[in-house]
């Protein structure tokens, strides 16, 4: 572990020391390169009252060409040395389709003083429904950066967008710097109706904070600091970069007295900060300490033009899948504010700006597949739209009462029991549950039929027997059952419960000379397990009868009298193939994240918030529905 840390952070400070805001070598034409054939974007959507204002998209106004620029900035860019290199290995010049960038931009090579790209970019935003444009920034006040910062804040005001500004790691960059640029940039775009302010106060988002030491930064941000900017008029939140892990990160913010911390790279699993599965530890931190997170999500990366040598930080997009699991996980978290990596980072291959296919003698550039040029404009405006109703919704607990006729209907589906070839089949059932009162028998969930005409009992059933057992009940064709259990009595308390079911036999595991068919976990633990005997083969519950949830369907159409249970439930999956015990707890611990994408998921349903419709509630994979029957009832965790 402490070399793959150690790698990173040397990847980091190399890649910080050869950023692109070095601008040498740029290739100086006396005509525009060729740009391939544009159509024209959709404006689809287009409104500036969806716009999401705790929505970050991170902004490069660094590219330039011959029309406007007289050259082909950052379309033209050295190739950067990696580890133990100490210089360029070439240079990519931005001209004639041979550009520093794996994508090719349906705009072309463009220039960001262009107004009308510029226009179209502010578009894109509001398309996507992208509320703060967040801006990257360099000190370079002696070049034409006022001019285009001018112009892309009134540009955005047009379209009611907000900018805030991205601090890159210019030259000379300390806490006294610091001071200087946010006063110098409060002082003049402060009063431009585009300044973003949150809570009345800027943002300023720091990357690669951890190049200046912690206790240097608290010099500007503790309010006893010896240059602060606390209680004056140019108190900001600064928002610093998160890279570590748990035992070392926090204090780096408390002690520089950050704001909150974002977490940039598009790279799943890149750092600490920018994996996914931990950000709900993150998050958690955060409130504890009154910090703002700011995921950052991407859909992929690749930065292999310019970083040969990086590829193994490649994430392939995934059909636009990568995108929408990294997004998800974000709005999870129950954070505030997300940022986008990136709206046009087109280097690193993050970039949901627009993308053609495009062919030139020096390169056969990347597109998005089967996805339309414009797809990731779209799928954010959905992600944006998700993030929103999440926050609207309250976090709360779903409580049925059985006892009193309530019940969770999941709707009728072969596939909640059926799992392929008789007598071959393998599935995983698990969740959380917390009951209210135990039973003398009582359904946690059932997919289960008794059949005294055929003689067959068919599908599954978790179950509470007995007022002091948790068992799993399967089926079998001659009449036969199998019923791992536990002793349990446990009421008032949440408890994960897992069944395994393989009829092949558990990783061929065997009791007295028979394979181990059923086994059944408690928090993640092994509790019990049975063998196959001569009941026969499991069955599905081929008639079409709904799974239920706290009760019992008794044949179609109706329910039992018993069977009753009342409690809670939530992260409740249903997988084919039988899930080992370290998995099992990985998924328990959630340090695997069920996203819905997932191949072997037959469904699932969190039940972590209140639907908008307690009727029609969406499983994970989006297609199955829930409604809820009966006694029920919401509880705020607010």
């Amino acid at each position: 572990m402490k070399t793959r840390h150690m790698l990173t952070i040397q990847i980091l400070l190399f890649m910080a020391t050869f950023l692109f805001g070095c601008n040498s070598q740029l290739e100086m034409l006396e005509k525009p390169d060729e740009k391939p054939d544009v159509a024209t974007l959709k404006n689809t959507a287009l409104s500036s009252e969806n716009l999401d204002y705790n929505t970050f998209g991170f902004y490069y106004n660094w590219y330039g060409n011959a029309e406007f620029d007289n050259g082909y900035f950052h379309w033209g860019h050295d190739i950067l040395p990696g580890p133990g290199q100490t210089s360029s290995t070439g240079y990519i010049p931005g001209t004639n389709g041979d550009i520093a960038a794996n994508f090719y931009p349906q705009l072309g090579t463009y220039s960001s003083k262009d107004p009308a790209v510029i226009r179209q970019h502010m578009e894109m935003f509001v398309r996507s429904r992208v509320g703060v444009v967040a801006l990257s920034w360099w000190n370079e006040t002696g070049t034409s950066e006022p001019e285009k910062i001018s112009l892309l804040l009134n540009i955005a005001n047009e379209y009611k967008l907000k900018v805030c500004f991205h601090i890159e790691p210019y030259g000379g960059r300390n806490a006294a710097t610091m001071k200087e640029s946010i006063t110098h940039l409060i002082n003049t775009y402060g009063n431009h109706p585009a300044f973003y302010r949150l809570k009345g106060k800027p943002v300023f988002f720091i990357y690669d904070s951890y190049l200046t030491p912690a206790a240097e930064w608290a010099t500007l941000l503790s309010p006893t600091g010896s240059r602060t900017i606390r209680n004056t008029a140019y108190d900001s939140h600064v928002i610093g970069l998160w890279l570590e892990n748990m035992s070392s990160q926090p204090s780096v913010i408390l002690t520089a007295n950050f704001d909150g911390f974002y977490t940039y790279f598009a790279a799943e699993g890149f750092t600490f900060g920018s994996t996914s599965s931990n950000w709900a530890s993150i998050q958690a931190w955060a409130k504890q300490n009154n910090k703002i997170f700011i995921p950052s999500v991407g859909p992929g990366y690749i930065d292999t033009r310019v970083r040969p040598w990086n590829d193994t930080t490649t994430r392939n997009r995934n059909n636009g899948q990568y995108y929408d699991n990294m997004y998800r996980k974000a709005i999870e978290t129950g954070t505030e504010y997300i940022s986008i990596t990136s709206f046009n980072e087109w280097h690193e291959g993050s970039q949901i700006e627009p993308a053609s296919s495009f062919s030139s003698p020096a390169f056969t550039y990347l597109d998005y597949g089967n996805l339309a040029p414009d797809y990731y404009l779209d799928r954010t405006a959905y992600w944006v739209n998700e993030f929103v109703k999440n926050k609207q919704q309250a976090k709360a607990e779903l409580y049925v009462n059985g006892r009193n006729g309530g019940y969770i209907d999941f709707g009728y589906s072969p596939d909640y029991s059926n799992f392929g070839e008789n007598g071959k089949q393998a599935f995983t059932v698990e969740l959380w549950l917390k009951l209210k009162y135990t039973e003398n028998f009582g359904s946690v969930v059932s997919c289960f039929n008794e059949d005294s005409q055929t003689h067959t009992r068919k599908g599954w059933v978790i179950n509470n027997f007995s007022n002091s057992r948790l068992r799993m009940t399967v089926g079998q064709e001659n009449w036969g059952l199998l019923e791992p259990g536990f002793d349990f009595s446990t009421t008032g308390q949440w408890v994960h419960f897992a069944a395994v079911v393989d009829e092949n036999g558990i990783n061929g595991e065997h009791i007295n000379g028979k394979p181990v068919v059923v086994k059944v976990y408690q928090n993640g633990v092994l509790k019990d397990q049975s063998t196959s005997f001569d009941g026969g083969n499991y069955l599905p519950n081929y008639l079409q009868t709904p799974m239920i949830a706290f009760g019992q369907p008794a044949g179609i159409g109706g329910m039992t009298s018993d069977w009753r249970l009342s409690g809670y439930i939530k992260d409740f999956h249903i997988w084919k193939g039988a899930k080992s015990e370290e998995t099992i707890r990985k998924i328990m611990n959630k340090n695997i994240d069920v996203s819905g994408f997932e191949p072997d998921l037959v469904c699932g349903w969190r039940f972590n918030s209140t639907p908008n419709n307690n009727q029609e509630i969406k499983d994970l994979t989006g297609r199955y529905s829930a409604r809820l029957v009966g006694d029920y009832q919401w509880i705020s965790l607010q």
